[in-house]
């Protein structure tokens, strides 16, 4: 049982760095994440990690107008 057993988290910027750490600690820990970021490609590598619990992947679009 992790410490964040049945939270839901969603966190922006999940790509890299500590959001994505971030992301990866919280789902070892129990929480479903919900992880977005305007860089799918790199988005999409946080999928490969193997993980105790859900993760779900949103990519935001920015269209200039």
């Amino acid at each position: 049982m992790g410490r964040l057993d049945g939270k839901v988290i969603v966190l922006s910027a999940a790509a890299q760095g500590i959001g994505r750490a971030a992301a990866i600690a919280f789902a070892k820990e129990g929480a479903q994440v919900t992880a977005t970021d305007i860089n799918g490609e790199k988005l999409k590598e946080l999928k490969t990690w193997k993980m105790p619990t859900a993760l779900f992947f949103f990519y935001i679009l920015i269209v200039k107008c």
